[in-house]
């Protein structure tokens, strides 16, 4: 039986393993690509002919796959883990980033371009922005993140409170509103010639939303819904918008600070007041007519002390509202 040679394979295996060695080995060797190119490509050619030749087969074969995978990883790869060989060209990679995907979404504004861009207001650029259109962004992008829970006027003056500091940031003079939208409570007032103690409570206490109002032109104001993040027209304005008179017919005040006394003096005359009628309501069931008694004295004393303090706070109230 003859024996195989090896030689021819065993120059490709060896040629092969060099060629890996060097590819994935990181080597300060001068032109290391050459040599690489050169080694890979013996072991390919030598391979080929070992097993042509039957001249050490299996070493043949493990070189001319080694050759071809170096090769392939060169030429095709375009990237050597770990060692330095020549890159493939490509087009180098754009790293995306917040602040580039938000400059290829949104387009840069142009201040003067007669366009109220998103990222404009009336402050920084007045010759887009009205202030018409800056009062409806701040109404619709607070509404945004903020929700009316409850039908109350403390509540909804704290929502009017926020609005009214936005709307004032970007240099627009504006209102805070309190009475009633669903009822005129003013004309109610005026359809009786006399009033009673309880018309009063009454009036007060159904003074019971918040909104603002913003100066658009001089001594124009718009009112603004601030629970629902809308405008409010009066009744003759040309529009397909919302539109209720009553929005105009509140009482308004210049700073938050007087808003704050009024709903703190409100509070105080509701409660007072409320004592100082259900305190009538009783001496009129129980010791009106009657023969006045000890215990009725002392209990009218202290009705005529509540209904005073209860005449205090109405003239508050008034003094407020003048």
């Amino acid at each position: 039986m003859k024996k195989e040679k090896y030689g021819l394979g065993t120059i490709a295996f060896i040629l092969g393993i060099i060629s890996a060695i060097f590819f994935w080995t990181p080597l300060s060797i001068p032109h290391i690509e050459l040599v690489i190119s050169i080694t890979t490509a013996l072991a390919i050619v030598l391979g080929a002919v070992a097993i042509s030749e039957k001249q050490g087969v299996t070493m043949g074969v493990i070189g001319l796959v080694l050759g071809i995978v170096v090769f392939s990883l060169i030429y095709f790869g375009g990237e050597k883990a770990g060692g330095s060989i020549v890159q493939k060209q490509t087009t180098p990679e754009v790293q995306i980033t917040p602040a580039v995907i938000q400059e290829q979404v949104t387009p840069k504004s142009t201040c003067g371009d007669s366009v109220c861009d998103s990222d404009e207001s009336y402050s920084t650029c007045p010759q887009d922005c009205s202030k018409i259109e800056e009062v409806k962004k701040i109404a619709e992008e607070y509404h945004k993140t903020h929700t009316y829970s409850l039908p109350d006027l403390y509540v909804c003056s704290n929502m009017a409170g926020d609005v009214r500091n936005l709307i004032e940031t970007q240099g627009i003079s504006a209102k805070i509103c309190a009475g009633n939208v669903e009822k005129d409570l003013k004309q109610i007032w005026n359809e009786k010639t006399e009033h009673t103690r309880e018309d009063i409570f009454e009036y007060f206490n159904n003074m019971n939303h918040a909104w603002v109002v913003a100066e658009i032109e001089p001594f124009t104001y718009i009112a603004v819904e601030t629970t629902g993040g809308y405008l409010v027209w009066g009744e003759n304005a040309t529009t397909d918008e919302v539109k209720n008179q009553l929005y105009y017919s509140g009482y308004c005040f210049d700073s938050q600070k007087q808003f704050e006394s009024f709903i703190d003096a409100r509070t105080n005359m509701l409660n007072m007041c409320s004592e100082a009628i259900n305190m009538e309501n009783y001496w009129n069931n129980n010791y009106a007519g009657r023969i006045l008694t000890t215990q009725a004295s002392e209990y009218k004393g202290r009705m005529n002390q509540k209904e005073e303090e209860c005449l205090s706070v109405e003239n508050e109230m008034k003094g407020l509202l003048t």
